[in-house]
């Protein structure tokens, strides 16, 4: 598991944030879900299946997150179990691969109402029997959110039907589809950001700036509070999605994200400044060196030497100095060998 993967997950594994992302999803921000509300799961989901000689295969996926949570939104209480997948990386068969975990969710609830009859002894009939699920039983719903802290906006399929070849609508009727349930940021307006609590708000805002050095500033100037005491772990998550080089200290409980930020931008312009001098530097020995060149070149066409001995006595390429020769007849007799060179470095190496 990558240093990304690791540490948004024990980001989103907070029950403050993790029913922050539901709330907004599905409540539009309304904290319907608490997060005392909210219990770990083993993320792990796993079948055995048996084959058709009667051989055992395991089938296992692994979930970033799952809780199972008491939703009290009536006046009856009702139950879900809700996933979350943290994508650093657009991922282009998303609806197959979450299809594929409530899918295993789904069939680990019949196996396991299967196993409590059994075990129980319970009276069924034939089609319950065969089955394993009677008729009053009942599945608990599964939820699965897809959170993008990419540098980018979702570009792969949001549904099923959007994998498929052009298919006819006539088709298409009695095919099922299945719909990513998809958080970007990159497409978030202001009234979106604003639905999200105190941290997961900012750290969605930053990673919609994020690629961008103008949005960044603007950003950080417009909530300069905010990121000026931004919690560790949202700090840490950013500083992984957002590939920034910073130091976060293991005893800081708050950090000054504007202040590293502008600290890298001070430091991304000293050390351009510094390539710039280096390669000022070098363009400069250069244009000294083939200044050199050019003026012996110059000399020797007024002895009336041809470009092929020149290239011998001076041990260059030929192909360079037929250039320079070619150059120079225009600036004949004289050979002012600066204009040569100034006509030469526009024309030949460029």
């Amino acid at each position: 598991m990558g240093v990304q993967n690791v540490i948004t997950k024990e980001y989103m594994s907070r029950n403050d944030i993790f029913a922050e992302a539901f709330n907004y999803y599905v409540f539009g921000g309304e904290a319907i879900l608490k997060p005392e509300d909210l219990r770990e799961l083993d993320s792990v989901e796993g079948l055995i299946l048996a084959d058709g000689k009667g051989k055992e295969r395991v089938l296992e996926r692994y979930r970033d997150l799952l809780k199972y949570a008491v939703i009290r939104c009536s006046a009856d209480a009702c139950f879900l179990l809700i996933g979350i997948e943290n994508q650093a990386n657009i991922h282009f068969a998303m609806p197959v691969r979450n299809m594929l975990y409530d899918s295993i969710s789904y069939a680990k609830q019949v196996l396991e109402k299967e196993k409590l009859h059994r075990k129980g002894k319970h009276r069924m009939s034939s089609g319950e029997f065969l089955s394993g699920f009677r008729q009053d039983d009942r599945l608990v719903p599964v939820i699965t959110l897809v959170v993008n802290f990419g540098q980018e906006s979702w570009t792969a399929p949001h549904s099923l039907y959007e994998m498929f070849a052009e298919t006819d609508e006539k088709i298409l009727r009695y095919i099922n589809d299945y719909h990513i349930n998809l958080i970007d940021p990159h497409r978030m307006q202001e009234g979106d950001f604003q639905k999200l609590g105190e941290s997961l708000q900012y750290v969605m805002r930053f990673i919609a700036a994020s690629g961008d050095r103008a949005k960044m500033k603007e950003l950080l100037g417009r909530y300069r509070k905010n990121y000026e005491n931004l919690e560790k772990d949202a700090a840490e998550l950013l500083r992984a999605c957002a590939h920034m080089d910073i130091h976060i200290g293991k005893e800081e409980e708050v950090f000054d994200m504007c202040k590293a930020w502008d600290d890298m931008a001070k430091e991304s312009m000293e050390q351009g400044v510094k390539q710039g001098l280096e390669q000022g530097i070098k363009q400069g020995i250069e244009r000294g060196e083939d200044l050199k060149v050019i003026e012996l070149v110059c000399k020797k066409l007024r002895k009336g030497k041809l470009a092929e001995r020149i290239a011998e006595e001076l041990e260059e390429e030929f192909e360079k100095i037929c250039g320079i020769c070619d150059i120079a007849a225009i600036f004949a007799p004289e050979y002012d060998y600066h204009k040569v060179y100034d006509t030469w470095r526009s024309r030949w190496i460029l």
